[in-house]
């Protein structure tokens, strides 16, 4: 289903200047994942002990003094952004690049500057049960407006069951009041997971929504000798239909599916199986 997301920034001390990076992911699950969040005139960082394994962290980034210096991420840390947004602050958003394990720190952000308010927002993305979350070529382009409070993305189609991940940053008069943040689009429940902002200075915010696995039309059906490789279904992808002698190699049909074994040999690449076609030997 084709769908945009439009961030809009309020509050009493809300300013011109908003962008936006929405990320679609497989192999992700939306909630549980352990967050952190702040604003103050420090590095734009923080240490998270991750609940999971292989999880994907995110963060959103947001120096409320200058469009310059550009933020310097933190070892194992990769940036889907980073740019100024005209005169008005530095931006970045990204996701942590090393080995994530349940119970082990890692530092998440970056390192400088550390002599400007800056205001950061993480959190983990937890993994679908034996996945590792991994970025969705239907992802939208980043978007972002240096005189306005409201941002959309262009029209995308991610994958049912797939969990999109919003990073967003905006402008703030740093006059002593509030500055908010809101995402909608989709038709999905999008829910606020971390939030940096403090006096009005500017915000950085990341929310997650789940696109329904319901909406695809259609089922797969596989007859009888065939045989998926690992990867041949996307998470939640569809409905599945075995024959009594299809046959499924480990992974090949992500949690929710049916599975079934086989001896009779059949073959199937990742990815070739779409909603209501069927393959047969």
């Amino acid at each position: 289903m084709a769908m945009t997301i439009t961030a809009t920034t309020g509050g009493t001390d809300a300013a011109s200047g908003i962008t936006l990076a929405v990320k679609v992911l497989d192999g992700a699950l939306e909630a549980g994942g352990v967050s952190a969040q702040g604003m103050a005139i420090r590095a734009a960082e923080a240490s998270i002990t991750p609940r999971y394994s292989s999880a994907l962290p995110v963060f959103a980034l947001q120096n409320a003094s200058a469009a310059s210096p550009l933020f310097t991420l933190a070892s194992s840390n990769k940036s889907y952004n980073n740019a100024a947004l005209g005169s008005d602050y530095a931006y970045a958003d990204g996701y942590y690049s090393g080995t994530v394990t349940h119970g082990t720190p890692i530092t998440v952000g970056s390192t400088s500057p550390t002599s400007d308010t800056v205001g950061w927002a993480i959190y983990e993305v937890p993994p679908a049960t034996s996945l590792t979350p991994t970025v969705d070529t239907s992802s939208p382009a980043f978007a972002s407006a240096a005189s306005a409070k409201t941002i959309t993305t262009a029209s995308f189609t991610p994958p049912p069951g797939s969990v999109l991940v919003a990073m967003v940053t905006a402008n703030g008069t740093g006059e002593g009041g509030a500055v908010s943040m809101a995402v909608s689009g989709g038709g999905l429940t999008w829910t606020q997971r971390a939030v940096g902002t403090v006096n009005g200075d500017g915000i950085a915010a990341i929310f997650t929504a789940t696109v329904p696995s319901s909406s695809h039309s259609g089922a797969a059906t596989l007859a009888a000798g065939v045989s998926l490789t690992a990867g041949a279904f996307k998470a939640r992808e569809a409905a599945v239909t075995l024959a009594v002698s299809a046959h499924i190699t480990s992974g090949a049909v992500r949690p929710g599916y049916a599975e079934a074994t086989s001896a009779i040999p059949g073959s199937a690449t990742p990815g070739a199986i779409q909603p209501g076609q069927s393959i047969r030997t």
